[in-house]
């Protein structure tokens, strides 16, 4: 019992730990290693992408709107991929298609087991 309290403990502590607020900064450091990562950007790439993630970044708000959040990541996103190859580009949007479908069944799973409880 002692274990599954503590199990219990260290995962809520994680779960605290993981919505702490990050800065633009952290934000924007975040999300352009992970395009470097993904598509092997040149330094020049880097430097003009994460000042865009920068930018963007400190737009955020709490609680925006999702519509909000879409249209600005749209609109980021028309600014990002001129930068890209032709072959990063097709990449990039690869990966974003992937997210979409997995985020897709991660909502339908959520819907099916909140019908089910």
């Amino acid at each position: 019992m002692k274990k599954y309290f503590l199990i219990a403990l260290l995962l809520l502590s994680y779960g605290l730990y993981s919505q702490e607020e990050r800065t633009p900064e952290q934000i924007a450091q975040k999300l352009t290693e992970v395009m470097h990562r993904d598509l092997s950007l040149t330094s020049n790439q880097l430097d003009t992408i994460y000042k865009i993630q920068l930018r963007y970044a400190y737009m955020r708000k709490p609680q925006e709107p999702r519509d909000s959040v879409l249209r600005r990541m749209s609109i980021m996103q028309s600014e990002i991929l001129p930068l890209l190859s032709e072959e990063q580009r097709w990449l990039w949007q690869e990966k974003q298609a992937k997210k979409r479908v997995n985020a897709g069944q991660s909502h339908r799973m959520k819907r099916q087991e909140a019908k089910s409880e």
